[in-house]
């Protein structure tokens, strides 16, 4: 590990990082030397590179961000590099547009702070909401239009005259850029739940730094000047805390770039997959394993940690591969979900596919939920085949209830249709009973006298 010198926002600022501003400010201190078009040129180029890295970023994150923060700063700081390179290419010496002076850089300058600045303002709005892309684009797009036809065709104020310097507009304008700045940073502090730490402390450095790069430029003359130099290192430093905040955490850590939000929901969505004591999975729609609780893994004979990332299909074998792989390719097609038991190594499963549809109602994933049913189904048979026997042995049972006239001198038995039957037919044919005849003692002797006296 690196040692640490000083405190950086967020975390230690390392040995390495001390070397990379060390070469950084060489390097423009050596092109500043060299040519003021190329330090200028090189300051200019850092900056928009980032800008270009933080929109590709929220332009490919859009869809899994819960709110459009991230999108409305990385739309406006592709339109502010826009305005930014039309500023490089106008500098005074540059050639590109030989028909001007030095006021129309200053004024693209302005117009691009001002976008920048107001950009960092209302973006904290949209921490709670979130806005279709192409309307943000649409805004911003709109705005620079106006702000460059403004410049062009005359009406944006002069912000420099020559052999004079800044004019008031613009002292004026980068006073007000920095009250912007100063209001962003007190908007992103009110909001600091919805940020980590890190995040939230690289882009208060990032306000500040703007801040005081706004102050370097209200003081220069010419525009080769010593304070506008370290004006344009400020802001060097400035996009390099955005990098760090935005490019580089969310590279590494995405987690932490999506705010604790979203860090939160993580967290609650693991908890709901662990919580059933059955298999829980969610895939993407290549069925790359992005989430998987703790049953499932030991089912699949792995890792939580070791799963995520894998192909669920590559994980199974056999027949039951060939099925899981169709269902599963069903769900993404139709975006209708699928429930089926099967039987698998001895054991039988219930299992539910449903899919994860997008705003658009297109599925982008399934979730896949198992759960082992032998034992339910093994309880469930014994109960049926119990149902059965019961049912059976009720069936051969046949009761004898309710007022039944009998004769009292021959003890036969009259039906409900009138008829007199002997007691022996009427309980045979009401009842499972058999008779067998016999005599008893009583009736032998009175019956027999002689041969039950004989046998006494």
């Amino acid at each position: 590990m690196p040692q640490s010198f000083a405190r950086w926002p967020g975390r230690a600022l390392t040995l390495n990082q001390i070397v990379f501003w060390l070469l950084a400010m060489a390097a423009l201190f050596l092109a500043d030397l060299h040519s003021f078009l190329l330090f200028h040129g090189l300051a200019e180029g850092f900056s928009m590179v980032v800008a270009g890295a933080v929109f590709l970023l929220a332009w490919n994150t859009r869809r899994f961000l819960e709110n459009s923060y991230l999108l409305f700063l990385g739309v406006s700081f592709a339109f502010t590099a826009g305005l930014d390179l039309v500023h490089t290419l106008a500098y005074k010496g540059m050639g590109v547009f030989p028909n001007h002076g030095a006021d129309l850089p200053t004024q693209i300058w302005i117009a691009s702070r001002y976008l920048h600045a107001v950009s960092f303002l209302v973006a904290p709005s949209f921490l709670a909401r979130k806005l279709p892309a192409r309307w943000v684009i649409a805004a911003y797009g709109l705005a620079c239009a106006l702000a460059l036809w403004s410049i062009f065709a005359g009406w944006f104020p002069e912000c420099y005259r020559e052999g004079q310097g800044l004019t008031d507009f613009k002292v004026g304008s980068e006073f007000v850029i920095m009250v912007l700045f100063g209001a962003a940073i007190l908007r992103l502090r009110r909001r600091r739940a919805d940020f980590s730490p890190m995040v939230l402390g690289y882009l208060t450095a990032s306000l500040v730094l703007n801040i005081a790069a706004g102050l370097a430029f209200t003081f220069y003359v010419g525009v080769y000047d010593l304070s506008n130099q370290l004006g344009h290192i400020l802001k060097v430093m400035a996009y390099f805390c955005v990098y760090k905040a935005l490019v580089e955490t969310g590279l590494r850590q995405p987690f932490e770039l999506m705010f604790r939000e979203l860090k939160q929901s993580e967290r609650a969505w693991r908890a709901l997959l662990n919580a059933p004591h059955e298999s829980a999975l969610l895939l993407d729609d290549e069925l790359r394993i992005l989430a998987v609780n703790q049953v499932a893994a030991q089912r699949l004979g792995g890792e939580v940690a070791e799963l995520t990332g894998k192909n669920f299909v590559d994980l199974l074998s056999g027949a039951v591969r060939e099925s899981r792989h169709q269902r599963l390719r069903q769900v993404l097609a139709t975006g209708e979900p699928q429930h089926f038991q099967d039987r698998r190594a001895g054991r039988d499963y219930d299992l539910s596919f449903y899919p994860l549809l997008d705003p658009q109602g297109k599925a982008t994933g399934v979730a896949v939920f198992g759960q082992d049913i032998t034992e339910r189904l093994a309880a469930e048979g014994e109960r049926e085949a119990l149902v059965v026997s019961l049912t059976q042995a009720l069936a051969e049972v046949k009761t004898l209830s309710g007022l039944l006239p009998i004769c009292s001198n021959c003890k036969r038995i009259r039906d409900d249709r009138g008829y007199w039957n002997q007691i022996e037919h009427y309980v045979s044919r009401h009842s499972q009973a058999q008779f067998s005849h016999g005599i008893c003692p009583e009736c032998a002797r009175k019956l027999y006298p002689e041969l039950m006296d004989q046998q006494s």
